[in-house]
């Protein structure tokens, strides 16, 4: 039972992150909690087990969002090249995506650090 629940904690902390990174995206840092709860489609209670803050919510979206290309630069310690190659063409390829074009042009129009 307590595996059970410990994974709808995880799953309800996921739908949370996912729908914020979503709402961000398409509205920047103005989307309101109320949006993101109603697209993770949990309790309002849920959303504040899990962040203090939409404030603190933003941040480990935005960190969970930077961690997929810093993921790149683990390998081969031997292969510095290799790596700092592979980890410039995964930046480049998320920055320039559709996801990436958005958070930049949301975060620069919020005015958001």
């Amino acid at each position: 039972m307590r595996v059970a629940m410990h994974n709808v904690l995880i799953d309800n902390r996921k739908k949370l992150l996912l729908a914020a990174r979503e709402l961000f995206l398409e509205q920047g840092y103005k989307a309101s909690v109320d949006a993101i709860i109603d697209r993770a489609g949990v309790a309002r209670q849920t959303f504040y087990n899990h962040f203090k803050s939409k404030k603190n919510l933003f941040a480990e979206a935005a960190k969970r969002y930077s961690l997929e290309v810093v993921v790149y630069l683990d390998g081969d310690a031997e292969d510095l090249r290799g790596s700092l190659i592979r980890f410039s063409q995964a930046y480049r390829s998320m920055m320039l995506s559709p996801d990436g074009i958005a958070f930049y042009r949301r975060a620069r129009a919020s005015n958001h650090p």
